[in-house]
């Protein structure tokens, strides 16, 4: 056995104790039959996206998608999560039926690349076999890496992909050879436009510092030249790349991730966390290693003078931890977002260097170092106890196997440990008997043992702790669980067949589930929800102009709460909900079909269609002022929309004889104020709630119904604020509707949306009355400025649909790339469509090129003089054809780059020999 070992190389060791490890660490996933989906994100964005990125390869793909929220470019959307990543092109050699299995092995073999990629960077520095072993496990299984990749498998790349960056750095440095560097530049880029900023952030660091601190001698001269080359070949793998970062980041000037940061602060219980490598540290600071850093560190600080590499690696982590300990820094390395150290994969990355560069071969160290090793132990053990003494029982194992390292390696010590310095020395040098080689072999082997042992501790432990695992979908449940919504509507993918082959028009489907979730493009139908990381910032400022029922910055649609005017504006014609839900459908809507379910008949499915359907374009005679319209309430703003076209200006149609709809402000339905009692005597002093207890309600009692008949009845509360910080959730019941509102907290949640008013519509009945039960669900002491009961007459609905229908938009066909539709409209006016605004979308009215315009702030509309007209509007992903280009000429610099390379390295072979 030791004979076979000794002949596997560092390669070789690292897959045999990968597939243990790895093994021993998802054993309860095999045998439960879970899968490595993981039912937030996993489910709602990762594995979805897989599925269609698969069929869209397959039978071909369209950058568009009408299925993605209310039609959205799909390279803008999805080059985040899978586009540019190479393993999700793996996926392709195996049959669709097979991928929740290939889902699962993708994020393994990501998990075992990290070490891969890992040992590269090791072998070209020459380090030992041992030492880059410690170091590739170190890495592979550190906190980012277990936390990341089993969340969200795409983050692993990028811990990937920095090893091999740092080594075409080196490779610059040392031998002049650029070849690496730029086609890692490349693929970063490519791969993950997010994480190739914070590498680019990071690879600049680590140049300047690897130069400075090892290259120092050869002056400024060759500095400058060295680091003209380099930008050269960074801009060479940025043109490669071209083809999607462009479009994606378009997609990103015009997302909705950067509206709302609020200041953020770090604690003393981050601090506290992030000393003591707690993997409870928020703002995605997983910077746990295994505890065999404690003891090398201070044998790197002891020799920071005499080592350059032990130089350059301290002086990075001093970087790093700085930018760990500032807010702005961490704002700055997520793109001046809410602050996210998602780049700590670097931080661990030099902290597994730093092992593999202090764990000597030989296991030798000086009594000097030993105790530098046993201070700093001491030290960090007395920090630890008084940070986070109650924390449990993982950092104390963690303490524990880091003295057991200590232990072993002065054991290995103990007859030399009196030696004076010469004599330590000369026994460095005769340190080759038999004996000697033996005992070594065994506290090596001893070490590796306890590194694993650790290594397992944690995955277990990070993994398998209070049910964690649990939250991952069995194979057996994962299609019928995107087939019934969630559980939440069981018949639901049988309802969207029925719909379909019942239609083939263009119309959305709309349903009381507002979870964020993708399905929509799973069953390829148009929905009102989804769940994207860079969403569209026009329909977001739509979703807040209107107070759309928790809508946020990754989903700004939210089934627009349900509300009857607004969705039937874009084109909502079916309604799917179950038998205990009817409640929740809104007015207008007529019951077509229903799907028994016979488990249980409140969960049947039903299909409702509006009566009062729109086409996606439609036609308004007049207009309004964006400036007039911010003057009104969210409810009297959604009632305008059905009446009139809102633009920004009136620049945009100045050649064209539209009247301005100043007497449509005089139509709006004022929303009526409905009284009501309150009971249980949980508000006091008029404007203040005590929440004694988890999930408190207090009912309000509707005392006067008249004025809210034949209305939409709303629950409008005004600047909430609760005595805690942290997450809370208000809940709204009333006559078989529940909605309910998540509040973020703007300290420690990117989602974080400040949050004046709060309104739940609690549905459409011609008779109100009754009780709405209000529920907090976190005990503390909640402050508002009044809580209101509002009803919105359904009155004048019918006549504004009938109104648009007068010059109605006749659609003759309609793909991911077109609309053509003809219209005959007797006065001028504007056509919208209802889909995103994006420059992407061009318009030709009767074969001739028109300009766009931005329509009631999220949707594409343009100007049209009366006649009768056809019309086209024609999507191309912006900037995609010059992506395109641009590329082709970054490939063709990389390949001579490559060329140029290979020729110096074959001249300086020649002047060698």
């Amino acid at each position: 056995m030791r004979k076979l070992i000794k002949k596997l190389n560092a390669f070789q060791l690292y897959t045999l104790l990968f597939i243990i490890l790895t093994a021993i660490t998802f054993f309860l996933f095999f045998k439960s039959g879970r899968s490595l989906v993981w039912m937030t994100d996993g489910f709602k964005q990762h594995y979805i996206f897989l599925q269609d990125f698969y069929n869209s390869i397959k039978n071909g793909f369209s950058s568009f998608s009408w299925s993605l929220g209310l039609g959205l470019d799909k390279i803008g959307q999805l080059s985040y999560y899978i586009l540019g990543d190479p393993f999700a092109y793996i996926s392709l050699l195996f049959p669709i039926a097979s991928l929740k299995y290939v889902y699962t092995a993708l994020v393994l073999v990501r998990m075992y690349c990290v070490g891969l990629s890992f040992i590269f960077y090791c072998r070209y520095h020459k380090k030992s076999k041992y030492s880059t072993l410690i170091g590739a496990l170190m890495y592979t299984f550190s906190g980012f890496i277990i936390y990341a990749s089993i969340r969200h498998p795409f983050f692993a790349n990028t811990a990937i992909w920095l090893p091999l960056i740092f080594l075409g750095i080196d490779k610059i440095l040392k031998q002049d050879r650029y070849r690496l560097f730029t086609i890692m530049t490349a693929i970063t880029a490519i791969s993950n436009y997010y994480f190739f900023y914070m590498i680019s952030i990071l690879m600049f660091i680590y140049a300047i510092v690897k130069y400075f601190c090892e290259y120092k001698q050869k002056g400024m001269k060759v500095f400058w030249a060295k680091l003209f080359k380099t930008i050269i070949c960074y801009i060479i793998g940025v043109l490669s790349a071209s083809i999607l970062l462009l479009p994606t980041i378009y997609a990103f000037a015009n997302n909705s991730r950067s509206i709302d940061i609020g200041y953020t602060y770090y604690d003393f219980d981050y601090y506290a966390n992030l000393i003591t490598m707690n993997t409870k540290t928020p703002f995605w600071t997983k910077t746990y290693v295994a505890p065999i850093v404690l003891t090398m560190l201070p044998i790197a600080i002891l020799n920071f003078k005499k080592s350059k590499e032990n130089r350059t690696l301290l002086i990075n982590l001093g970087i790093q931890t700085i930018i760990l300990l500032i807010p702005f820094l961490g704002s700055l390395m997520n793109g001046f977002s809410f602050q996210s150290n998602r780049w700590v994969f670097a931080y661990s990355f030099i902290l597994s260097y730093l092992v593999t560069v202090n764990i000597r071969p030989d296991l030798i160290y000086s009594p000097k170092e030993f105790k530098a090793i046993k201070k700093f132990l001491i030290l960090y053990l007395v920090i630890w106890f008084i940070l986070n003494g109650s924390t449990g029982i993982f950092p104390a194992v963690n303490f524990f196997i880091a003295f057991m390292f200590l232990i072993i390696l002065v054991a290995r010590s103990l007859d030399y440990k009196e030696l004076k310095a010469n004599q330590y020395f000369q026994y460095i040098k005769n340190y080759k008997t038999e004996s000697s080689r033996k005992a070594k072999r065994i506290v090596k082997v001893v070490l590796l043992g306890f590194l694993c042992l650790d290594i397992l501790f944690f995955n277990l432990q990070r993994i398998y702790n209070s049910g964690y695992y649990k939250e991952f979908i069995k194979y057996s449940a994962l299609e019928s669980k995107y087939d019934s919504l969630s559980t939440q509507l069981p018949l639901f993918s049988d309802a969207v067949n029925y719909v379909q082959k019942r239609d083939n028009s263009f119309y959305r489907i709309a349903t009381h589930v507002s979870e964020s979730n993708n399905e929509s493009l799973m069953y390829g139908y148009h929905g009102l929800n989804t769940y994207l990381s860079v969403g569209n910032k026009y329909l977001t400022n739509l979703s807040r102009d209107l107070l759309i029922l928790n809508n946020s910055k990754t989903n700004a649609l939210r089934e627009f709460d349900s509300r009857t005017r607004i969705t039937t504006l874009l084109g909502t014609k079916y309604y799917i909900t179950s038998k205990n839900r009817v409640n929740h459908v809104p007015y207008g809507y007529k019951l077509i079909h229903e799907i028994p379910n016979a488990a249980n008949e409140d969960k049947s499915a039903y299909i409702y269609e509006n009566q009062y359907a729109l086409p996606i374009g439609v036609f308004y005679n007049n207009y309004t002022l964006k400036n007039d319209y911010e003057k009104l309430s969210p409810l009297e703003k959604e009632q305008l929309l059905l009446k009139t076209a809102v633009i920004d200006d009136a620049s945009t149609i100045n050649t064209y004889n539209i009247s301005r709809g100043t007497n449509n402000l005089d139509t709006i339905n004022k929303p009526k104020e409905v009284s009501y009692e309150i009971r249980k005597n949980k508000v006091q002093d008029g404007n203040t709630i005590k929440v004694t207890k988890y999930h408190n309600s207090f009912n309000l009692i509707i005392t006067d119904s008249s004025v809210a008949n034949n209305s939409e009845l709303y629950l409008l509360i005004n600047n909430l604020d609760c005595s805690k910080t942290g997450e809370y959730t208000v809940t709204a019941r009333y006559n078989g509707v529940t909605k309910k509102q998540a509040i973020r907290d703007r300290v420690t949640s990117p989602y974080y949306v400040k949050t004046p008013q709060i309104l739940f519509n609690l549905g459409y009945q011609y008779e109100h009355s009754g009780k709405i039960k209000l529920t907090i669900d976190l005990p503390a002491t909640y402050t508002f400025d009044n809580i209101k009961l509002l009803a919105l007459p359904i009155d004048n609905y019918e006549q504004d649909v009938n109104q648009l229908k007068k010059s109605e938009f006749n659609l003759i066909s309609y793909d991911d790339k077109k609309i053509v539709g003809t219209i005959s409209n007797k006065e001028d006016g504007i056509l919208q469509i209802s889909t995103s605004f994006s420059s992407g979308w061009k318009a030709f009215v009767d074969n001739k090129e028109t300009d766009i315009i931005n329509v009631n702030t999220g949707f594409v509309g343009i100007p049209l003089n009366s006649g009768n007209h056809k019309i086209e509007f024609v999507y191309t992903t912006p900037y995609l054809d010059l992506g395109a280009k641009l590329s082709s000429i970054g490939l063709g610099l990389i390949i001579l780059v490559f060329v140029v390379d290979i020729i110096r390295q074959i001249k300086r072979r020649k002047t060698k020999k």
